[in-house]
């Protein structure tokens, strides 16, 4: 079981400034892991509960189960955009399966950048997103940067922070590597977006009224 606290917010159309500031090397001292491959995710519709997702990841043969723990009522902002942390549980199944009838497909390019949420310094990243040193941290946070295609060609992207480590911590980890990594230098102010979790996001896609 994996435990992570979490915001993420969705955009309808690119922020332009933001992705390009988002991947300069030379801003950020470092390069952002991933962006090089699109991979496919299939999540299990069910847009009658948001506390719960399915996915089978693109390029894996398990699922991954995460469960809604908690919503926290002290909100972190961004630019002005309030938006309340979630805590939430992950498991891997390798037996469980759904049928391409339940399914909501989507094409994903992610770039990510990685902390280590007790130095605050941000963790250098290969292509395929493994810290180049082999040296993962216990406590840290993944800020994600995500294109994504739904199953009806719509382009969306979305800003994930998630943090990990121990239960006592991750809500401690997500907060500081937002708090430093939304102040670095020449950060261009986001668009007003919609928080939402992947679940909810679903949701909206399928039933946007």
């Amino acid at each position: 079981m994996q435990i992570s606290a979490e915001i993420r917010v969705f955009w309808s159309s690119k922020p332009e400034a933001f992705v390009t500031w988002f991947k300069d090397e030379s801003i950020h001292l470092c390069a952002a892991g991933g962006g090089e491959k699109a991979r496919k995710d299939l999540y299990l519709l069910d847009p009658s509960q948001l506390e719960m997702g399915i996915k089978r990841r693109g390029g894996t043969e398990f699922l991954e189960v995460k469960g809604l723990v908690e919503r926290q009522t002290d909100p972190l902002s961004i630019d002005g955009l309030a938006i309340n942390p979630e805590i939430w549980t992950k498991w891997q199944a390798k037996h469980l399966t759904f049928g391409p009838d339940v399914s909501f497909s989507t094409n994903k390019l992610r770039w990510m950048r990685k902390f280590d949420a007790i130095e605050l310094q941000e963790v250098r990243l290969a292509p395929n997103e493994k810290p180049i040193d082999g040296v993962l941290p216990a406590e840290g946070c993944n800020v994600e940067l995500t294109q994504i295609t739904d199953p009806y060609g719509k382009v969306w992207w979305s800003l994930g922070f998630e943090s990990f480590g121990s239960l006592v911590r991750v809500e401690s980890n997500l907060k500081a590597t937002v708090e430093t990594f939304m102040n670095r230098t020449g950060r261009p102010e986001l668009p007003h977006g919609a928080p939402m979790s992947y679940p909810n996001w679903i949701a909206h896609v399928v039933f946007p009224n």
